[in-house]
């Protein structure tokens, strides 16, 4: 299939395929975690990779598709779950059918470069839908594919993996086309560890998961766009905060500019309840959760129940950018835009080559009108006095 879609811009499109694992690989049914079953989590998120054409020596003179065709199957004997199928139990309760059924895999080809594209590979992408083939029937929670793969393009079903999973699958994919024979991580199921206990025991209150009546943001005539805040304009917006404040991280510094400034642009009303949340890493030591390393599943958690609610994902170490096949890091890797209320901080390079952070936003589109206008002096010059002007509407917290 040929599509062109500007300028006599060209992807080719080869037909849908299924890799399978390379070797066979236990048949089986395995338990997800509760957390992995979160009825928020039942979407596929897309993610974008664009790379430049800067094969390392042993990568010189070979086809990037076979590569990478050969090496998805080869980490699909180690993550063999990802090869299956979901499907419902009792309850509704999802589990793995691991089945080998296999990946969906798409080879595409462009006859134009990254640079022709400029800024556009930035979320959201302008050419989403015509660079990226949505293969009918793929779109599903249960019975389809867990994972879809497109040259630039990735889609993976999030009841199986976070972002640091995922991250953690793809360098297993480097691994293999780099040569090796089993991953540099091993990786490990052990879902049990993130169950809630049986039967489940209440130890405390958590009124940031209360239920509160409201109205629900419209779904219709939705906006996407994305703002960049480079290092000048962080350093600015820094210089606004009172002094017992100015060491606060880059991530709550932004945050909360986002969260007043979309609060601002939703027009609450004065009595309505505008939620935060911060999606956290639950590895490592300092929440003392004794998840073992090569760990792939999700380890957080996340509910939606207010209309101001504002989620967001900070994917700047996550590792997306450092996944590199044998022809370079990416120069842009991170989601191809928001996800409802969910936005993603990402690092990003202008067209300057200056870095900085890059969010997508999704908001019905006066409110998104009503949000640029809130930054609209911050985004041009990042400047101490646009930014002053910026906090002209008054919001006044319930901590």
């Amino acid at each position: 299939m040929v599509f062109t879609f500007s300028q006599g811009l060209l992807v080719t499109r080869k037909a849908p395929e299924l890799i399978v694992p390379e070797r066979p690989t236990p048949r089986e049914v395995k338990q997800i975690s509760d957390i992995d079953d979160q009825e928020s989590l039942r979407f596929q998120i897309p993610l974008l990779f664009f790379y430049k054409n800067d094969p390392s020596p042993s990568m010189q003179g070979r086809d990037p598709v076979k590569v990478i065709r050969e090496a998805i199957s080869k980490a699909l004997v180690f993550y063999y779950p990802l090869a299956g199928r979901l499907k419902e139990g009792y309850n509704r309760k999802l589990m793995v059918e691991c089945n080998a059924e296999g990946v969906l895999f798409i080879e595409a080809d462009a006859n134009f470069t990254l640079e022709q594209l400029g800024d556009d590979i930035q979320p959201p992408c302008p050419y989403l839908n015509r660079l990226i083939y949505d293969v009918p029937g793929s779109e599903g929670i249960l019975g389809c594919p867990l994972l879809l793969i497109q040259r630039i393009h990735l889609r993976f079903n999030h009841t199986m993996c976070d972002a640091f999973g995922l991250v953690q699958f793809l360098k297993a994919i480097e691994d293999m086309a780099r040569g090796e024979r089993s991953p540099t991580l091993f990786p490990i199921w052990q879902r049990q560890i993130l169950n809630a206990r049986n039967p489940p025991q209440v130890t405390c209150i958590h009124h940031e998961y209360d239920e509160v009546n409201t109205n629900e943001v419209p779904s219709d005539n939705m906006a996407h766009k994305s703002f960049y805040f480079s290092l000048k304009g962080i350093k600015a917006l820094r210089n606004q905060l009172p002094f017992h404040l100015k060491n606060c991280s880059t991530f709550e510094l932004l945050l909360a500019f986002l969260w007043k400034c979309r609060t601002i642009a939703l027009k609450l009303q004065p009595e309505e309840i505008a939620k935060v949340c911060c999606i956290v890493n639950v590895r490592g030591k300092r929440y003392k959760m004794d998840i073992p390393p090569g760990y792939y599943g999700n380890g957080r958690r996340i509910k939606f129940s207010t209309r101001g609610n504002f989620i967001v994902s900070d994917l700047r170490n996550v590792g997306l950018g450092d996944v590199d096949f044998g022809w370079g890091k990416p120069i842009y890797a991170g989601t191809a835009g928001a996800v409802a209320v969910i936005s993603f901080f990402t690092k990003y390079q202008n067209k300057n080559g200056e870095p900085g952070i890059l969010v997508p936003i999704c908001l019905p589109q006066s409110a998104m009108e009503r949000l640029q206008e809130e930054l609209k002096g911050f985004m041009i010059q990042g400047s101490m006095e646009d930014l002053c002007n910026i906090n002209q509407t008054q919001i006044f917290s319930k901590l």
